[in-house]
């Protein structure tokens, strides 16, 4: 055993005052740092060699997407991938915990996902999760006062939701290493594909740092190297600076409103955004009849195109729905919106 590792695993056995929690946690970055060291040198390829081997990966690329219900946004993303750091960001009350309940219950229908909620307890996530299920309010569900037809639907969608391969974690350990910790657990016993963090800035790096923009920053960059190292999708939520709210016009969400660092929208291979009008006060006279949707701005994608999508949600936003292209409910007035920079997706004759 090489001297420094000797001395530092010495160093981390005295440190009596510990939690053995924590010291699970350090122990497990140590062996993983040593066994980097110790792994033999990166093997190069040829040219050739390695476009064959990486455009015979394309041919079943469509295979490799895990689409979402929301055909809207398949048609712009495809779908989410491998590999894949996705960033959600939004203010507080525009709905960005729901979205991400609604994309863990479409998603788990078809491979193992694991949420990690740090901003609910497990028994109000719970509740957001039978809500999305049933389509109940979840303030009826917590009441538990139920008339027996709507007892009977939430029955069936408990039934529903043990069919999904979803598991969730509500724990208080927020440590971005124990978070690794749990993802290569669970990535080894049920094969996870998909990991939901609620949310990024809730999560800690362990580790003292001067600034809390070097942790943010240090935080998302572990969470594009789960993404990149188990080769899974990694969709984290962000909150978004009060800038937002402070600046005057239609307070669309820009890149520079990701709270905390800028490393964020680096990392990030998507940046999605949700704006709601109505939560603006901009109703028909500026959006049309589409002031109550949800806008699913796609401000980044690495790989594709940007744009923006609506999804229609109910009043206690249990569920989000994809809004047909050619429903004339949901259209707006072109011209109102010039000068804001977002395409139109393809088919659709709004860019919201």
């Amino acid at each position: 055993m090489p001297t420094d590792l000797k001395t530092k695993l010495e160093s981390l056995l005295q440190q009596r005052s510990m939690e053995e929690e924590e010291l699970l946690v350090q122990l497990q970055q140590l062996c993983d740092e040593s066994a980097l060291a110790f792994s033999k040198k990166q093997q190069t390829l040829p040219l050739g060699t390695f476009l064959q081997n990486q455009l015979s990966k394309l041919e079943n690329v469509e295979q490799q997407y895990m689409r979402t219900d929301f055909e809207d946004l398949n048609s712009v993303i495809g779908g989410f991938t491998a590999g894949e750091l996705v960033v959600l960001g939004a203010r507080p009350a525009m709905g960005k915990t729901q979205l991400l309940v609604n994309l863990a219950v479409q998603l788990s229908a078809k491979q193992p996902v694991l949420y990690c909620s740090y901003d609910l307890s497990e028994s109000a996530l719970a509740v957001r999760i039978m809500s999305a299920l049933s389509g109940m309010d979840g303030k009826k569900i917590r009441s538990q006062q139920l008339p027996e037809h709507e007892q009977a639907e939430l029955n069936r969608a408990q039934e529903d939701g043990n069919k999904l391969q979803l598991h969730c974690y509500g724990g208080l350990n927020n440590g971005i290493d124990a978070l690794r910790l749990l993802c290569k657990q669970h990535i080894a016993e049920h094969g996870t594909k998909v990991i939901i963090v609620d949310y990024l800035q809730l999560l800690s790096s362990n580790k003292p740092r001067q600034y809390r923009e070097a942790e943010v920053s240090y935080i998302s960059r572990m969470l594009k190297k789960i993404a990149r190292e188990e080769q899974v999708c990694v969709i984290a939520a962000s909150q978004l600076s009060r800038s937002v709210e402070t600046r005057g016009g239609d307070k669309i969400p820009q890149l520079a409103d990701l709270r905390d660092s800028g490393s964020i929208e680096q990392d990030a291979d998507i940046v999605f955004f949700l704006y709601r009008p109505e939560y603006y006060g901009y109703e028909t006279e500026y959006y049309g009849d589409n002031a109550a949707n949800t806008h699913l701005i796609i401000a980044k994608n690495r790989n594709g195109k940007t744009g923006t999508v609506e999804l229609r949600h109910d009043q206690a936003f249990a569920r989000f729905h994809s809004i047909q292209n050619n429903d004339p409910a949901f259209k707006i007035a072109m011209d109102r919106l010039s000068g804001l920079g977002f395409e139109p997706i393809p088919g659709s004759e709004s860019p919201f």
